[in-house]
């Protein structure tokens, strides 16, 4: 659903505009003498008051998005309200349903569509503790509830049906984790300026760009929090060179970066490779029941022979091919950051998560690249 000052009275609109320049940069003193100054009336105050008119007269209000829809359902709402309170579920479900038919259609609605098939859902709930049938009424409203608004984790649960096929394809607690955070990265980024996120986008290539391992981590981490994972990173010896997480996914690297295509990696990078979750374990910083995925990224291509029967199931990506991955993932984050426009989005969240599958960019859509490239079919057993 849009939101903004634009639906509001010009009146309004004029009197926030002001009270948001005023208020930028503003100290708490600022606004004490602005309270005085609104108080006593003078000549500083005529003179802002003649800013917030000017601003009032330049200001137009647009019409709300399907305001005709909204208003058309309104009678059936209050119908639904009233065979709720009197007990009467069936009926309820019947008026939850002829809303939903009322205001089916335009994405701008999506919310609220899932809100009336949540309603009905509940409706139907409670009509199954006289007649059980209602029971896969309830759920199926609650899987069409869930489609609306497919990164409402608190919708997961309600909508499972373990016999229902539907339930395939649908947002899963990993993917709904992932578009949270890469909501947090650009509204920290500031959502209504691309100045940061141009520059920050820039910062992480560079680094990632670079052959010096401390550089090449910092990118690794910064890419890994714009593709909506928590990330973090250990100086300690035989540590991981940093590590990504979303919900109960953890892939965790071991990067080279400074070595060379002709270098043949021996049994220390094949051992913390495939010890790296061992390590995160054993140290508390990840759950111990969370899936592992660990990669080996190198420009080398082989491994000594002695080396290669270490990796366990570690996987392998090429330093240059994974630099031009991670370049492709940036292009495709700042596709869906040119249509953000503040957290809670529901439409935007749908179209982020389709974008984002579009280009192999979920986390479980990540870990199954990853793991299709493990590291003893990809290296080269060297004598």
């Amino acid at each position: 659903m849009s939101t903004g000052p634009k639906y509001l009275h010009p009146n309004l609109q004029a009197e926030l505009q002001f009270g948001k320049e005023q208020s930028n940069g503003a100290k708490f003193d600022d606004f004490i003498d602005n309270i005085g100054l609104f108080l006593e009336q003078g000549d500083e105050w005529k003179d802002a008051n003649s800013d917030i008119v000017n601003l009032r007269n330049s200001a137009t209000r647009q019409e709300f998005p399907q305001i005709d829809l909204l208003q058309s359902s309104v009678g059936l709402e209050l119908q639904y309200q009233r065979h709720i309170w009197n007990g009467d579920f069936g009926q309820a479900i019947e008026s939850a349903e002829n809303v939903l038919s009322a205001i089916n259609g335009p994405s701008e609605l999506r919310g609220f569509r899932a809100w009336w098939h949540y309603l009905a859902g509940s409706a139907s709930d409670l009509a199954s503790m006289e007649l059980p049938l209602y029971q896969n009424r309830a759920t199926e409203h609650y899987l069409l509830a869930r489609k609306a608004a497919p990164t409402l984790q608190w919708l997961i649960p309600l909508s499972l049906n373990p016999n229902d096929s539907q339930n395939s394809g649908m947002a899963s607690a990993e993917d709904l984790a992932q578009i949270a955070h890469i909501e947090q990265t650009l509204t920290s980024l500031g959502a209504k300026n691309h100045r940061k996120f141009e520059e920050h986008s820039k910062e992480v290539r560079r680094l990632l760009l670079s052959n010096d391992a401390n550089e090449f981590e910092a990118g690794l981490c910064q890419l890994g929090d714009l593709l909506g994972f928590e990330t973090d990173n250990s100086s300690e010896d035989g540590a991981p060179d940093g590590w990504w997480v979303a919900d109960d996914i953890c892939i965790v690297f071991e990067a080279h970066s400074d070595g060379k295509p002709d270098t043949i990696l021996g049994s220390r990078k094949a051992r913390q490779s495939a010890s790296h979750p061992t390590w995160l374990k054993e140290n508390g910083l990840v759950d111990k029941s969370a899936l592992f995925t660990s990669v080996l990224i190198s420009p080398s291509r082989s491994i000594k022979k002695e080396a290669h029967g270490l990796l366990d199931e570690a996987c392998y990506m090429e330093l240059e091919h994974f630099r031009t991955w991670a370049s492709k993932a940036i292009v495709a984050i700042r596709a869906i950051r040119n249509t953000y426009n503040q957290p809670g989005d529901l439409v935007w969240q749908s179209d982020a998560l389709t974008s984002l599958s579009k280009h192999r960019l979920l986390s479980s859509e990540i870990v199954a690249n990853f793991n299709g490239r493990k590291a003893k079919d990809m290296l080269d057993p060297a004598t």
